[in-house]
């Protein structure tokens, strides 16, 4: 899976990261970042996004982990995405980002 960073001028193959963590920036703000070294990610990584809040940062980690391991619902129930067509790509949201209003203009 793809995941278009937040600025929209680059996109990182999800499949050869080694992890994603969320840093604080040291600004107030946390920043997404993933790369191929767990170790190496705070200094190397590749930076997908900043938003405000620890919480909204913990909420778009969630995001990509379930589009990743995403399932699709077929006649006679849920199939693991390896035997159907998986997600594809996760667009990063901006930084002005807000799970709650997000929710509410999806109806969910």
């Amino acid at each position: 899976m793809l995941i278009l960073v937040q600025d929209k001028k680059s996109a990182i193959n999800l499949d050869t990261c080694h992890g994603i963590t969320i840093m604080s920036s040291g600004a107030g703000e946390f920043i997404i970042k993933a790369g191929i070294d767990a170790k190496e990610i705070p200094t190397k990584g590749v930076h997908l996004g900043q938003y405000k809040t620890e919480e909204i940062a913990c909420v778009v980690l969630e995001e990509i982990i379930n589009k990743y391991g995403g399932y699709k619902q077929c006649a006679g129930g849920p199939y693991p995405s390896t035997f159907l067509n998986p997600p594809k790509v996760y667009r990063m949201p901006p930084y002005e980002y807000d799970p709650q209003e997000e929710k509410a203009r999806k109806g969910k």
